[in-house]
């Protein structure tokens, strides 16, 4: 029997037009989307951490701040996924950690 391999991940990145958040979304398959702040890191840190902890997992995301601090990074991830039609697909818990324990799951 040939070892199974895991299903490539997609990637999307997406900028929320209210907050100018910046998202790196990496996901398998439709379920909630696990996220982790990465304040102070840039866009290809964001797409390296979603792509590395997404192992495992149905989808994950990496958020990075925008022009507005106070925004919600929930509610930016919620309007992208709506935005580029992943149905079945939700914002879900944050996960505290930086870069480094993102790229280390």
């Amino acid at each position: 029997m040939r070892p199974t391999r895991p299903m490539p991940a997609s990637l999307t990145v997406y900028t929320d037009p209210a907050s100018g958040i910046r998202i790196a979304l990496a996901a398998r398959r439709a379920g909630p989307v696990a996220w982790r702040r990465l304040p102070g890191q840039d866009l290809a840190a964001a797409i390296e951490g979603a792509l590395a902890a997404v192992r495992g997992r149905t989808a994950f995301a990496c958020v990075l701040d925008g022009r507005d601090r106070r925004a919600d990074p929930a509610q930016a991830l919620a309007r992208c996924l709506a935005r580029v039609g992943l149905e079945g697909f939700g914002a879900g818990a944050e996960e505290p950690g930086g870069f480094h324990a993102v790229a280390a799951e």
